[in-house]
């Protein structure tokens, strides 16, 4: 049952011409726990309809400058079944939490919907991020007290994906997955000839912890659970300057990853000396800290200040020009 929705589903993209290069471009980095922020504010683009198996089109604003592996985003489109698909020049699935969705009026008997799908850009010019959230999403073959809340937030500075997933109650996961041990997730093309997953990555296993899968064609797989509230998970763009040393930069390595107090130690390997800049943001893109260094070449190790930051997940990058490499960290109190 759960595939054939999903190949419908990749059918009506379909219509979109999938490519395989720009999936392919994409790639899980980690998973990381943090916090989970619901959207205020936002807009709710069901408007009240008591959804199952719908669709909503939103066009990008004017202004907007979000791409996907170089690519302009001008539009996506909302599967209630947890899916977001990108416009049709970059034919794209992003897929945080696939299952048989449902709005959770059928349960409370609400006139209007209960389960809000929203959609919000936040943040300035050049690194804003756009936010699609679905709030207490029920399961159509689950139980009256299921939900889950989950969102995919789009990087504008550098074209990052992230999955990130709030709080969840499943009485059975056989019975809301149908079958099977846990949601689909993952950056995927869809082959609807040969009706399988024909590009990109998928996750299964530990949702705490999960394994990617590249190779293709294969089949859609699954994680065994629900991921924990405040998981986030990261997907990178793959590019030339990511995949070569970018300007000297072999290695970065913070530690501690959950860090208790003011200090984090970042570790570089460096084949020459390196310009850059190195930024501090927070789960929602908005940079912290911001400071120009001048590296040396060789193996080294320095103290880089978080005092001052709240209790949250946030990346460090070190930028020259399109080129960067990342890293993430929690502060905790």
């Amino acid at each position: 049952m759960i595939r054939s929705i999903l190949f419908c589903l990749f059918c009506l993209a379909a219509q979109f011409g999938f490519s395989q290069a720009e999936v392919n471009s994409y790639d899980f980095n980690t998973a990381t726990l943090g916090f989970y922020a619901p959207l205020s504010g936002a807009t709710d683009v069901t408007n009240g309809d008591i959804w199952d198996d719908e669709e909503y089109v939103i066009a990008m604003p004017s202004g907007s400058n979000f791409q996907f592996a170089g690519t302009p985003i001008t539009e996506v489109m909302i599967e209630t079944n947890g899916i977001l698909i990108l416009n049709s020049d970059i034919n794209t699935m992003l897929v945080p939490f696939y299952a048989d969705l449902i709005d959770r009026t059928d349960f409370t008997g609400d006139s209007l919907g209960v389960s809000p799908i929203y959609f919000d850009i936040s943040g300035t010019a050049g690194s804003q991020v756009m936010t699609v959230e679905w709030a207490n999403a029920g399961f159509f073959d689950g139980d009256s007290l299921d939900y889950v809340n989950f969102q995919v937030r789009l990087f504008e500075a550098d074209q990052r994906v992230e999955f990130a997933y709030g709080t969840s109650i499943i009485v059975s996961t056989v019975d809301a997955f149908d079958g099977e041990s846990g949601p689909a997730v993952g950056i995927i093309a869809w082959d609807d000839i040969a009706e399988e997953v024909a590009g990109g990555t998928t996750l299964l296993g530990d949702p705490n912890n999960p394994m990617s899968m590249t190779p293709q064609p294969v089949d859609l797989t699954f994680l065994t659970g629900l991921p924990v509230d405040g998981m986030i998970y990261d997907w990178y763009l793959i590019t030339a300057s990511s995949q070569e040393l970018p300007n000297g930069l072999e290695a970065m390595t913070l530690f501690p990853t959950l860090v208790q107090g003011n200090q984090l130690t970042v570790s570089l390997d460096l084949t020459h000396t390196l310009d850059a800049t190195l930024i501090i943001s927070n789960q929602v893109g908005q940079i912290v800290q911001q400071n120009a260094y001048t590296f040396d070449a060789g193996s080294q190790q320095f103290e880089l200040s978080v005092e001052g930051l709240a209790a949250g997940a946030y990346q460090v990058s070190i930028i020259d020009g399109t080129r960067s490499i990342s890293s993430r960290f929690v502060k905790i109190d």
